[in-house]
Formats: structure tokens, sequence, C-alpha cells
């Protein structure tokens, strides 16, 4: 598969402007067309999952991915355990006394995020 080029090119009347080349912006909402929503999903879960090892391998992090498919499949990426991360996560919410911690706002959307996830 050919990606599109990454190279600048300078407009003919004006050596001084630069133009890039590159993706357009799409409309964030649901693709409706089964199929190109399905070969979109792919691809995002795809290169989802390469970020996530990619951040953990240059930053030395402990990353956890879990993604389930609209049919149900559990897609999941963990340099570590999964559920070892979920419970260092759940210790870092429950330890307010962490300087490190999330805040209790935060903490609040991940956990009802992630019990949904657990159930």
């Amino acid at each position: 598969m050919d990606c599109p080029s990454q190279d600048h090119q300078f407009d003919q009347s004006s050596s001084s402007q630069l133009r890039k080349t590159g993706r357009g912006k799409i409309e964030i909402k649901r693709i409706e067309n089964t199929t190109n929503r399905q070969v979109t999903f792919c691809k995002r879960r795809n290169g989802l999952l390469k970020k996530a090892y990619e951040l953990s391998v240059l930053c030395d992090a402990e990353v956890a991915l879990i993604v389930f498919s609209s049919r149900g499949r559990l897609y999941e990426y963990a340099n570590n355990s999964v559920r070892g991360t979920i419970e260092r996560y759940k210790k870092a919410c429950a330890d307010s006394s962490n300087p490190g911690s999330v805040s209790e706002a935060n903490a609040q959307y991940h956990k009802s995020s992630l019990y949904q996830l657990i159930i």
C-alpha cells in the first residue's frame, strides 16, 4: 500500500511560500456503511495498538490497551499484564495521597469506564 508523500513543495510563484501535501481532515461521526466502518476499525485498531507498543518501548511506560469491537471481540495490548496494569491503576486512583495520582473527576470517569469493560 502506498502512503501519501510527506514531502514539501514550493509554490512556483514565490519560493517563500511552503505548501504541504497530506491527508485531509475527516468529520468525526459514525460511519454508516458497514464495510467501510469495519475496514476503518481494523486500520485504526492496528494503528492504535502500534502506538501503544511504541509508547511502551520509547518511553519505558507501562501500557495496557483494551478495545472491544462492535461485535464484542476483544483486542488488547500490554507490555506487562493487562490485569496487573489495571490493578496498579485502581490502586493509584484509590491512593489520594499519591502526588502522581489522577484528579478525582478524572479517576471517577476512568473507573466507570473500566468497570464497564470488566463486566
